[in-house]
């Protein structure tokens, strides 16, 4: 096999190998997009944290002040409920990651089939359609607190060339 072929089991007109490859495809793009966002959510801490002492400096009685405060706590709730998708995005990713080798032996070419295989592909797909749904909830998650990201970054920049 040379190093551009797929596997022999994508390869195959049958529906159910066809199915698990495609589904297979959204498993492993999970991975870049979770540690992109676990390093943003990272940064959103950094950067709330930093919206909290320039809240202080300019004073809870200044719109600066309260504006900073605000957006901070806008910022930590937004990052919780991104924290709790992942951790059932991690389990759905998990049980998925269980199941992938009982369904891909089922799937060599040359493999005996019975009603098993087709079933646990069927769940398998279902815990995966599951997955895509969450994916598309933390897209929009993003998006909201990319959005945090900007007028923190506004902030940010409003106080620093305040100091100067």
């Amino acid at each position: 096999m040379s190093t551009n072929q797929a596997p022999a089991f994508s390869q195959s007109a049958d529906p159910d190998r066809q199915e698990w490859v495609a589904a297979m495809a959204k498993h492993a793009k999970y991975e870049a997009f979770r540690h992109r966002m676990h390093n943003f959510v990272t940064n959103m801490e950094t950067m709330r944290e930093s919206l909290q002492i320039n809240s202080r400096i300019a004073g809870a009685d200044t719109d600066a002040g309260r504006g900073m405060a605000a957006l901070s706590q806008q910022m930590l709730e937004k990052t919780d409920r991104i924290k709790k998708g992942f951790t059932k995005l991690d389990g759905l990713y998990a049980d998925i990651g269980r199941r992938k080798p009982l369904i891909e032996a089922h799937l060599e070419p040359g493999a005996s089939f019975n009603d098993e295989p087709s079933a646990q592909i069927r769940v398998a797909s279902d815990l995966l359609n599951g997955f895509a749904r969450g994916i598309d909830v933390m897209d929009r998650m993003w998006d909201s607190l990319m959005a945090c990201s900007r007028r923190a970054q506004m902030y940010l920049n409003m106080a620093r060339n305040q100091g100067r």
